[in-house]
Parts: C-alpha cells; sequence; structure tokens
C-alpha cells in the first residue's frame, strides 16, 4: 500500500511539474507572425496550425522542396481525378509577388500559379460557355480559361462555370480549414469577419463574396 501511495505521489508531482512548466512556455511565449494566403490576415503559427503539405507535392512538383511545410495546406478541393492546393509561396511562379502557390495535380503532372492570378477572376455576368470540364488554374496568360476584357485593372472574367466552381471550392475549404487551424469558429470569426479584412479582399472578388457570405450567417453551433 506503502509503495502504491509513492507512486500516485510521484505522478501527482511528474503533473504538476508539467503543468508548471506548460505554463511557462506559454507566458514566454513570442508570436511567430505568418500570412494567411487565401484572406490576406496575419497569425500566430506556434498557435493556429495548418495540415502539413502532403507528399504528393514534393514528389510531383521538384520546385516545392522550400515550400513552407508549417504554414501548409490552406485550401485544397477535388474535381474529377485531379486536386487544387493552395500553399505558401516559395515556389517560383509568373508572378513573384503572388500571396501565394496554386498546384494543379492532374494525373502526374504539376501545374502551378499563384493567387493573384487564381483569385482575381471575376464571375461572368453573360452567361459560361459549354465546352465541358477542362481542369486548368483560371490565369490572364490562358487565353482558353479567362477574357482579358477589363485590363484597365489588370483583371479577368472568366470563360467557363468550372473555373468559378474551383475557386468557390478552394475559398471554402479555406474557411473551414481556417476553423479547424484556429481551433473553433469563434476564433477565426474574431479575426477574419472585420470590415478592415473584407474589403482589403477587394482585389479578389470571389473571395469577398465568399467571406461576405460567411460573415453574414450565423455562428455554426
Amino acid at each position: 500500500m506503502n509503495i502504491r501511495i509513492y507512486q500516485l505521489a510521484c505522478y501527482c508531482m511528474l503533473l504538476v511539474s508539467l503543468s508548471t512548466l506548460y505554463a511557462q512556455s506559454r507566458k514566454q511565449h513570442k508570436p511567430q507572425l505568418s500570412f494567411d494566403p487565401v484572406f490576406g490576415i496575419y497569425y500566430d503559427r506556434f498557435t493556429v496550425r495548418y495540415e502539413k503539405v502532403p507528399a504528393t507535392i514534393d514528389r510531383l512538383c521538384p520546385l516545392s522542396n522550400n515550400s513552407d511545410r508549417f504554414g501548409g495546406v490552406f485550401a485544397h478541393i477535388a474535381s474529377g481525378n485531379s486536386e487544387y492546393f493552395v500553399i505558401k509561396n516559395t515556389i517560383p511562379v509568373d508572378d513573384e509577388y503572388g500571396w501565394a502557390t496554386v498546384i494543379l495535380i492532374n494525373g502526374d503532372k504539376c501545374i502551378i500559379s499563384s493567387t493573384d492570378w487564381m483569385f482575381n477572376g471575376v464571375p461572368s455576368t453573360t452567361g459560361y460557355k459549354e465546352s465541358g470540364v477542362v481542369e486548368r488554374l483560371p490565369r490572364p496568360s490562358d487565353p482558353d480559361a479567362t477574357d482579358n476584357s477589363d485590363p484597365s485593372n489588370g483583371r479577368t472574367v472568366l470563360r467557363f462555370a468550372h473555373e468559378e466552381a474551383v475557386i468557390r471550392g478552394l475559398v471554402r475549404d479555406a474557411i473551414q480549414r481556417c476553423i479547424k487551424a484556429y481551433g473553433g469558429e469563434a476564433p477565426f470569426r474574431n479575426k477574419v469577419c472585420s470590415t478592415v479584412v473584407i474589403e482589403n479582399t477587394f482585389d479578389f472578388p470571389i473571395v469577398q463574396q465568399e467571406l461576405k457570405a460567411y460573415c453574414s450567417k450565423a455562428p455554426e453551433r
């Protein structure tokens, strides 16, 4: 009996010591700021964690070995046999000032672009062409995917409903990933559902539309 009491006492002391060390580490913690490439907000990557970049990207995209694996995957959707990812911004792309990198994995092919190209597409107001689904990354350099009819502001009008669906799917997935990474809906809403953040997404119409729609809904319980 005395041995069991002694073991229990040691166990309790260990728990107290661990709790004290954890509390001290939290107190001494300094924020490690990183940038959310979808919503344009800073976050503390010590406390906000995203899913790691999958091995598939490292294998198929040789330029991705410099990717910020700590930053991880900010958005991902599957479409047919293809997958789209948004990861952090160290893969060289045409626009070196892009927020982040968008990757399309199609079979064993890796196609890359930046979120500046991907998310600035404007939904068509005159209807879409019907020519079947083609997996691509919407960008001005792809004349089949976009109609650069408004060069004054650098935006492109999407030509296919599928391209709009892909972008909206990525933004909606990004919202759900943020909720998980922030540890709940309330802390994410407090961070992202502000007039300043929403207005700052002006150059990315679909991102702004989806963010407004999310923030206007009552929080889930």
